[in-house]
């Protein structure tokens, strides 16, 4: 997004990844598109879940969706809220 900006081109469509709290204001602000908000909770308890099951003998499935979110103009205030009253960075 710097690059873009710092060569003044325009009209470039830019999205980022993991919903960070600068990518959220930068999407406020109308620089930034989108971003895609991963949910790590998701994709560091469902595994594990799903090893637990695994090892007490149960069946799993050979794909375990862990979520996301994408995040535009319509929901990034909305998540950059969260992120402060969580005091994340």
């Amino acid at each position: 997004l710097k690059a873009i900006e710092q060569a003044g081109r325009k009209g470039v469509v830019v999205s980022g990844f993991d919903g960070a709290s600068e990518g959220l204001e930068a999407i406020i602000s109308g620089r930034l598109t989108a971003s895609l908000n991963q949910d790590p909770f998701g994709q560091g308890s469902l595994p594990v879940r799903a090893a637990v099951d695994l090892l007490g003998g149960k069946k799993i499935p050979a794909n375990i969706p862990t979520g996301g979110e994408i995040i535009d103009a319509s929901n990034a205030q909305k998540l950059l809220a969260l992120f402060k009253e969580a005091g994340a960075k």
